[in-house]
């Protein structure tokens, strides 16, 4: 009888066991060990299946070859100093690839403090019952690529709910994305804010066809797991490390690179983030103003327009604050974006949508070239009601999504739902795109209402804390 293939869910599953295993579990600490024997695992299964077919240990004919000290039978020989003999494993695997160099290096097994012998022992036994080659998977790297997302964003709702929000862009949100972005064979397609690469790869997934990825990650672990992802799911990715708002990896010249699409969930309301040196913006990426140094919501907003084609789009996760806030000149940036008539739709989501925050987020589509029906014209969808109901967080079901994405694709109204609002209308409501204010729904204004109230809260401390810290600097004058 053959043997029953494994789904992403039951390889998740096998890495959520895995957690138990450590007394007491730290995912900063402890994610790293579990994410590389994953890994190890892996390439050393899938090679031993290719080698099986191919018949020759010949290095040249595979993509990754893995020498025999770096193969899972010879890990699993080992009896001691377990930690010294995956650090050889890997630079053995590593050298033989130079395309991998630092892909697993950056994590010390031999660390008896963060990974005890007795721990590891225990890791390489439980990772020897699974089975990862593609014979024995219901879609192969696929399934693989899938597992790995679910079992971060499990990591990341379970563990790591104070942070989780600038890690990781649900898997739900991501579909929803991907859809928004309607993206063809041969597009190159960016996020500026790349995460993991979760969104590049839903995107991808989408594709009818292949397309090409950007994507640059400001945090280093973040990065890493990027690359990590993209190549368990075997998608090409060109994926850079840095701050994307202070030094973008990818220009041309005295401007940034231009794709087709651009995806993005840049960290919300980041501070610091670098006014200070946008004004002399090499890259000339701040032509309608350079936003508060407290908030650098539009300072990524104008990075993505700036990395668009003429004929580009983008689809933008951001917080409501971005609709209406007039912080610094704010107010003026998002006048000249709407004067630009770029701004294609707002789509509202749920609260508590996302990892570690309460807040609902928006959903902005810019488009550069709008079809001639769209233009002078903003859509505006209340998708906040409809969505499944979770203990940590609420989650957009497919139906959800797909009443979403088609009210986009298809640009109309419906009753308590969709409204299309001219430019003009904006304009007399001095450009302020809170959707409460032009969708009434009235068996729910109330929790519109509180929404909009918690939003406005978030802005006024800000304020306030831009007011101090002026105030502060005033004293300090006085005092010389």
């Amino acid at each position: 009888m053959p043997q029953e293939k494994l789904t992403a869910q039951e390889v998740a599953g096998k890495l959520k066991e895995a957690i138990r295993l450590f007394p007491t579990f730290n995912p900063a600490q402890h994610k790293k060990y579990l994410v590389g024997l994953f890994v190890l695992k892996r390439i050393s299964d899938k090679f031993m299946e290719q080698l099986e077919i191919e018949g020759d240990d010949d290095p040249n004919l595979f993509e990754v070859y893995v020498p025999e000290e770096a193969r899972w039978k010879t890990i699993r020989r080992a009896t001691q100093n377990l930690g010294e003999v995956l650090r050889k494993t890997i630079n053995s695997l590593e050298n033989q690839n130079p395309h991998l160099k630092g892909f697993l290096s950056w994590i010390d097994y031999n660390n008896p403090q963060e990974m005890p012998e007795n721990v590891l022992i225990a890791l390489l036994q439980h990772f020897d019952t699974i089975s990862l080659k593609n014979e024995n998977l219901e879609n192969g790297a696929k399934t693989v690529g899938e597992a790995f997302i679910e079992f971060i964003a499990y990591v990341a709702e379970e563990h790591e709910r104070k942070e989780a929000s600038k890690r990781l862009t649900p898997p739900d949100l991501n579909k929803l994305l991907a859809k928004l972005a309607e993206p063809k064979a041969g597009q190159r397609i960016y996020d500026s804010a790349a995460g993991i690469a979760s969104t590049l790869i839903a995107v991808a997934q989408e594709a009818n066809g292949k397309v090409t990825l950007f994507g640059q990650e400001i945090d280093l672990e973040n990065f890493r797991l990027s690359k990590i992802n993209a190549f368990l799911h075997e998608v090409d990715a060109s994926l850079e490390y840095g701050d994307t708002l202070r030094s973008p990896a990818f220009v041309e010249g005295s401007q940034v690179q231009q794709f087709d699409i651009v995806v993005s969930h840049p960290e919300f309301s980041r501070k610091d983030w670098g006014s200070d040196v946008a004004s002399n913006d090499p890259f000339n990426r701040f032509e309608f103003g350079v936003p508060p140094n407290s908030n650098g919501d539009w300072a990524f907003i104008q990075h993505i327009l700036a990395s668009l084609k003429e004929d580009g789009k983008a689809v933008v996760l951001m917080p409501h604050g971005v609709l209406f806030r007039s912080t610094g000149n704010e107010a003026e940036i998002r006048r000249k974006v709407l004067e630009r008539d770029w701004l294609e739709a707002v789509i509202g989501l749920p609260e508590k949508i996302f990892y570690g925050v309460g807040i609902p987020g928006v959903v902005l589509v810019f488009n550069k070239s709008k079809p001639e029906e769209r233009k002078g014209k903003v859509l505006f969808v209340n998708g906040s009601k409809d969505y499944e109901v979770g203990t940590k967080r609420n989650r957009l079901r497919d139906e959800d999504i797909d009443r979403i994405v088609e009210t986009y694709y298809q640009f109309k109204e419906m009753e308590d739902y969709s409204r299309i609002v001219s430019l003009d209308e904006i304009a007399q409501n001095n450009y302020d795109l809170n959707i409460a204010r032009y969708l009434l729904i009235e068996t729910n204004r109330k929790e519109i209402d509180l929404n909009e109230v918690r939003t406005k809260l978030e802005v006024i401390k800000d304020e306030r804390k831009n007011l101090e810290e002026a105030l502060q600097l005033v004293w300090e004058i006085l005092e010389e």
